[in-house]
């Protein structure tokens, strides 16, 4: 990850907007300011722009990233770009900010978060939701917050936390960063199949004792014989039960059969006799329904006549309606008739009207204009006032800029410049000579100085190669013994898949021998590959460091040589101060500049002043020239507001209105005359409106009334011709009435339920009556069978069954219980010898990788152990370098332990100077610092190299270079430049001489309305 830029909005100190555009800045660049000016605010807003969160001691403080320099309502954000992996995204990230919602309460709106990728030129949105797109960033960075705090951002106050931290919690941090998950999983499966295991087996012992409380296998064979011989005796019984219930079922059926027919042939003699009894009723139904048929077909000639009637009776009433009807419109035909003078006159009223109104309305416009005219003059009246304010003004600035001008004139010559110019160049050539001398004598002291250290160093790097070569041998003997130990460890895993395989009795393939009282068993750890493989690039690495050291020591004695000719030709200074003289002819030549300066620059503002005097003449002028047409504006308004004066009050006198000056008179006139109007308006419009719909309605209403007179006489002539139909259908029917055929019809429901009821007696009375006659003989004379002994035999029988099939499967229960148990604890048995021969192997690897091991170690500590020695070689490679080869970090090994160097992950620090090692905590502020940078820089190559998809394009470190002297932080420094090819570095820091070594940088400039920023790249 490579920052682009990034863009602050009301953030931390910085109040509006600041912007950074890391691609103007080279691959190293300082982050300064005064104290509290913002640094730590930049790398904090890079945090926040990826993770939404801080790291360290300001995680707990993210509301106060919120500038306090805006205004409650103003939105704070963070937008940051970066590169990776050759493709550009962008991150905007807004603050939660707090609102007063609609019941003026305190609510906040949350977080917001997007995510943009850049295609063919041009940021395009990823969607998702806040916590997607979190999670989409931190899997593209490749790095959790902690881990990012820990190996690309190194905050204030936290960057040595790593190398003080304790084993435990050095352990924590380091799965974070390392892939150890896979360690974990293995060793987790493992656990957890020996833990089913354990319990399988567990369940299974308990299954077993279970059955055997309640099962004997020396008795179950007895038991189930005596079962098997009840089972036979009691089939036999129930065959004999069941012959008799079947003769017993016969002789119940016959008898049954013939009390059911003796039953029949009562009940139907019974019924016979009822309908016999309903015979003459039924009959009557049947001639009343007859008459009803026929009177039917007369009904539709009686209903005729009666609609006919109806008819013509509601034509009469409509006719005496219409006739009212028309008579009342006539009589409101005469009442307006009566109002047309009326009508005319109001005609002939409102066009006086309009045109009053039209005057009035001139008059309105006459008095606003005057208004304005009236505006103009005063407006013009104050402007001409405030021109000639400014005029009296420019007159005195006149006055005293002519007399300035005249005093330089006066106080400046040519021949008094050319004496200041002359004593300027004569100190300059002081200054100069002094300076010459001061180089002199620095070149000496660092002539001397170096040639000091470059014996120091001399002296150092031969202790160092003494050291060396002490480490090769050292590192040549472990190298052997741990291959020699691998290669026994491999024959030791061979010979243990081979005693998997023995058998007691079945002879060794290798010895031949049919015992064996010591099978090769798994050794309890094993030499892993990368531990070698670290050993020889450690002893790669230091012989390579001796060749380099040796290179080195030629090169000071060549150094030195050349050093001591040098300081044979150089000038030697005795009882001279350089800095005091420098100091001198700098101030004198500082004195004379800034008088020859003071006098050249009054006489180069001569002109400029003669010019601004000039040009304030001509404002002068100009400014008079405004007055005059003022003035000459003021008058024609006053000429415009006469005459418009006079047209108003004419007009207003032939309107009626004479006196009434007032717009408001107007306005109350205009409204009484538009109000007339309108009402007049009104009142034609009404008349002619109901004077045209009581023409419409008189016409209409006559060509309804005749339409009507035609109807009557045709509903009359129908009514006596349906009356003479009716007479003649009922002289063709029995009927001597038009009452009598009415009282003989019947409701359609009635007659229908009279027809069904009548058909259904018929058919019932031949079904009884073919029953009873179709009686077998001797059934009339037959007595009831009585068969209540022969269900009582029955039921006696079905008891005895019931009994005996209960019993039958109490025994065949029995007896398959038993085959269950004996089948349940063969399979249990079974199970058992099955789960003890697998999980012996299972419950043997988890103990040794879970901790459970003559050494105590998980398998997960002792693969982190391997990364951490990794790391401490590449740390300790920088930190002898920039501590002249005096400290080395070491991987703390147990006291006494011997190979068993991982039972912790604690570090140590060997002093070259003093042979021993001794904790990390003993180191001073800059040892600590020189300590840290190395460490970190080595987690950062040692992750990204174990870590394929994660990017490190970026170091930021905030603070700690104040701890270091001069020696030091050159070597920091030169550890820092060494690695800028790769990543881009940024520093926070106050030390003064940084600012001078990094050109590069960020400035934040601190004020009382919040910082700004600067980029400088010299």
């Amino acid at each position: 990850m490579k920052p682009l830029s990034l863009k602050l909005k009301n953030i931390g100190a910085f109040a509006g907007e600041a912007q950074i555009d890391f691609t103007q800045l080279n691959e190293i660049f300082l982050i300064c300011g005064k104290t509290g000016s913002g640094k730590t605010t930049i790398l904090d807003s890079i945090c926040y722009a990826l993770y939404g969160k801080l790291t360290g001691v300001r995680s707990d403080h993210l509301r106060m990233m919120r500038s306090q320099y805006v205004a409650d309502g103003e939105e704070s954000s963070v937008m940051f770009e970066f590169l990776l992996a050759g493709v550009e995204y962008r991150v905007l990230r807004i603050l939660p900010q707090s609102y007063e919602n609609r019941n003026k309460k305190l609510a906040e709106k949350s977080e917001t978060v997007k995510l943009f990728k850049c295609e063919t030129g041009k940021y395009k949105e990823i969607p998702g939701k806040k916590t997607e797109i979190d999670e989409k960033i931190k899997n593209l960075i490749g790095l959790s917050l902690e881990e990012f705090s820990k190996i690309v951002l190194l905050p204030q106050g936290e960057f040595a936390a790593f190398l003080q931290l304790n084993s435990n919690e050095r352990e924590q941090a380091l799965s974070k960063l390392f892939p150890v998950d896979d360690y974990k999983a293995i060793t987790e499966l493992a656990v957890n199949k020996s833990k089913f295991y354990r319990q399988e087996l567990s369940a299974i012992e308990n299954q077993i004792a279970m059955f055997k409380t309640d099962y004997d296998e020396q008795t179950a064979g007895e038991n189930l014989q005596n079962l098997v011989d009840e089972e036979k005796q009691l089939n036999e019984q129930n065959d004999l039960l069941r012959q008799e219930l079947m003769t017993e079922s016969a002789a119940f059926e016959r008898a049954d059969h013939l009390k059911r027919q003796i039953e029949d042939f009562e009940e139907n003699k019974k019924k016979l006799a009822g309908f016999e009894q309903e015979k003459e009723q039924i009959e009557e139904k049947r001639r009343r329904v007859l008459k009803a048929h026929l009177a039917e077909t007369v009904k539709p000639y009686y209903d005729n006549v009666r609609l006919s009637e109806q008819k013509l009776q509601q034509n009469s009433t409509a006719l005496a309606e219409k006739k009212e009807q028309l008579e009342q419109v006539k009589n409101e035909r005469q009442q307006l008739d009566a109002q047309k003078q009326t009508i005319a006159e109001l005609k002939e009223h409102n066009p006086v009207l309009s045109l009053q109104i039209h005057s009035l309305e001139q008059a309105r416009e006459l008095v606003h204009k005057e208004q304005e005219l009236q505006n103009a003059f005063e407006h013009e009246t104050s402007l001409q006032c405030e021109k000639k304010d400014n005029l009296q003004r420019l007159a005195q600035t006149f006055a005293t800029a002519e007399d300035e001008v005249q005093r330089i004139k006066d106080s400046v010559s040519p021949e008094n410049l050319e004496l200041l110019l002359s004593a300027d160049n004569e100190a300059d050539r002081a200054l100069q000579t002094a300076k010459e001398q001061d180089k002199q004598f620095k070149s000496y002291s660092v002539t001397s100085s170096r040639l000091g250290e470059v014996e120091d160093s001399l002296q150092k790097h031969g202790q160092k190669v003494a050291e060396l070569q002490k480490q090769i041998t050292m590192l040549r003997q472990e190298t052997e013994m741990l291959e020699k130990q691998k290669q026994f460890e491999q024959q030791n895993q061979a010979a243990v898949v081979l005693a998997k395989q023995l058998e007691e009795g079945k002879p060794c393939p290798v010895c031949g021998s049919i015992h064996h009282p010591s099978p090769a068993a798994m050794l309890s750890s094993l030499t892993s590959d990368e531990l070698i493989a670290a050993k020889k690039q450690l002893l790669e690495g230091v012989t390579q460091d001796n060749a380099e050291t040796e290179k080195k020591i030629s090169s000071l004695l060549a150094q030195k040589e050349s050093l001591q000719e040098a300081l044979k030709d150089m000038p030697q200074f005795v009882d001279f101060d350089p800095a005091a003289e420098l100091a001198k002819a700098a101030a004198k030549r500082q004195q004379t500049k800034n008088a020859y300066d003071e006098a050249k620059r009054l006489s180069n503002s001569l002109g400029q002043k003669e010019k601004s005097l000039f040009q304030l003449k001509n404002t002068i002028d100009a400014v008079k020239d405004e007055l005059a047409q003022l003035a000459a504006t003021i008058q024609g308004i006053m000429s415009q507001k006469q005459a418009v004066s006079e047209q108003l009050s004419s007009l207003l006198k032939n309107s009626g209105v004479a006196g009434c000056d007032t717009s408001g008179i107007v306005d109350e006139q205009i409204q009484s005359l538009k109000s007339q109007f309108e009402a007049n308006e009104n009142t034609i419009n009404n008349y002619e409106m109901q004077l045209s719909e009581n023409q419409k309605q008189c016409a209409a209403f006559e060509g309804e009334y005749g339409s009507l007179g035609r109807q009557q006489q045709l509903f009359a002539l129908e009514a006596e011709n349906c009356k003479s139909e009716l007479s003649a259908k009922l002289a063709e029917t029995a009927f001597d009435s038009v009452d009598e055929m009415l009282d003989c019809c019947l409701e359609p429901q009635i007659s229908g339920t009279l027809s069904a009821e009548v058909e259904e007696w018929d058919s019932e009375y031949t079904a009884v009556k073919a029953l009873v006659s179709s009686v077998p003989a001797g059934i009339a004379d037959a007595v009831v069978p009585d068969t209540t002994q022969i269900e009582q035999n029955i039921e006696n029988i079905k008891q005895r069954m019931s009994i005996l099939n209960d019993r039958l499967q109490a025994v065949a229960a029995q007896k398959q219980s038993l085959a269950d148990k004996a089948s349940g604890l063969a399979k249990l048995e079974e199970q058992r010898r099955q789960l003890s021969q697998e999980s012996q192997y299972y419950c043997k690897l988890a103990d040794d990788l879970s901790g459970k091991n003559p050494l105590g170690l998980r398998f997960e500590s002792w693969i982190l152990g391997v990364y951490l020695e990794e790391v401490t070689i590449f740390a300790s490679r920088r930190l002898e370098r920039i501590s002249d080869g005096r400290y080395r970090l070491l991987l703390k090994t147990s006291p006494g332990s011997g190979r068993q160097r991982y039972s912790g992950l604690d570090l140590e620090i060997f002093d070259a100077y003093t042979g021993k090692k001794r904790p990390c905590e003993t180191l001073s502020g800059g040892e600590t610092f020189l300590a840290s940078l190395s460490l970190a820089l080595a987690l950062t190559d040692v992750v990204q190299s174990k870590s394929g998809g994660i990017q490190l394009d970026s170091l930021f470190i905030d603070e700690g270079f104040g701890s270091l002297d001069d020696a030091a932080l050159e070597k920091a420094l030169s550890i820092l430049d060494e690695i800028r090819e790769t990543r881009m570095i940024g520093l926070i820091s106050h030390v003064g001489e940084l600012e001078s070594r990094i050109s590069s940088r960020i400035e934040v400039i601190k004020s009382q309305n919040g910082s700004r920023i600067s980029i400088k790249r010299n």
